[in-house]
């Protein structure tokens, strides 16, 4: 966990660059900024970098929220009952499941059938990448996995961070951005947000409850998906910013910069 420190300093200075540029360039109303949907989406990317790398930090150093790796395993070891048992095991298997893939590369063929090309290139890196890189921290971080003893589910490798948790986060966030443009209301937005968000804290808690992850590498595994999420679909943003001239009329695709406005 040595390149921790590293990570955060790093994940601070970008944060501050993205931050003091949207100010810099806030004359106008944000939303009808040129490129502004760059600098939130990097902002967020740093702002979600910098999270992780400050849990992975304290784990490192055994502070803060680490602290709370032990109490939390045995709250939900001591609160198992065989229905909850069976639910959490089901929400484990679909947030990382083959179903799961198959179901966004069918969001990816949509949105490129319906002249979003770029968005489905982002959706389609962002799903078939996060195996990669969780398992590339994983492999950097080498943190043990909770005692067998509390295991309810087989696990060999490393448990920061945790897979489950980076993969649900960025699964719900490519269907989230694919559904998003098409909704006016914003009830409807408020909803799949919701559901979104819902679906990502029920998959990282499962992980939990079956012992197979410390607290740490729930938290650090959601903020690294979003990291991965946000990164990938603001390159989209930069590549669809509005040139100079007339803006796009209503029905032009802005894809995830539509979306990152609307996050805003």
């Amino acid at each position: 966990m040595g390149l921790a420190p590293f990570g955060l300093v790093l994940g601070m200075v970008v944060f501050a660059l993205c931050a003091t540029g949207i100010v810099l360039r806030t004359r106008r109303p944000v939303a009808a900024l040129p490129g502004t949907p760059v600098l939130l989406g990097a902002a967020l990317t740093a702002a979600l970098f910098t999270g992780h790398a400050w849990v992975v930090l304290m784990v490192w150093r055994g502070t803060g929220p680490a602290r709370l790796d032990g109490p939390a395993l045995a709250w939900f070891a001591d609160r198992r009952d065989p229905a909850t048992t069976a639910a959490m095991q089901v929400a484990s298997v679909v947030g990382d499941s083959p179903a799961t893939t198959v179901a966004v590369l069918l969001v990816v063929v949509l949105l490129w059938w319906r002249g979003r090309p770029l968005t489905a290139v982002a959706a389609a890196v962002a799903t078939l990448g996060s195996p990669l890189v969780s398992s590339g921290f994983k492999h950097l971080y080498a943190r043990p996995r909770p005692p067998l003893a509390d295991d309810l589910v087989a696990v060999v490798d490393s448990a920061l961070p945790s897979g489950h948790a980076f993969n649900s986060a960025v699964v719900a966030g490519v269907l989230a951005v694919a559904v998003l443009p098409s909704l006016r209301r914003t009830t409807g937005r408020a909803v799949l947000v919701v559901v979104a968000l819902a679906a990502t804290a029920t998959v990282g808690i499962s992980r939990l409850y079956l012992g197979a992850h410390w607290l740490t590498d729930v938290l650090a595994g959601w903020m690294l998906g979003g990291a991965w999420l946000a990164g990938c679909l603001t390159v989209v943003a930069f590549l669809e910013r509005p040139a100079a001239g007339p803006s796009p009329g209503p029905d032009a695709d802005t894809g995830p910069h539509r979306a990152l406005v609307a996050a805003s």
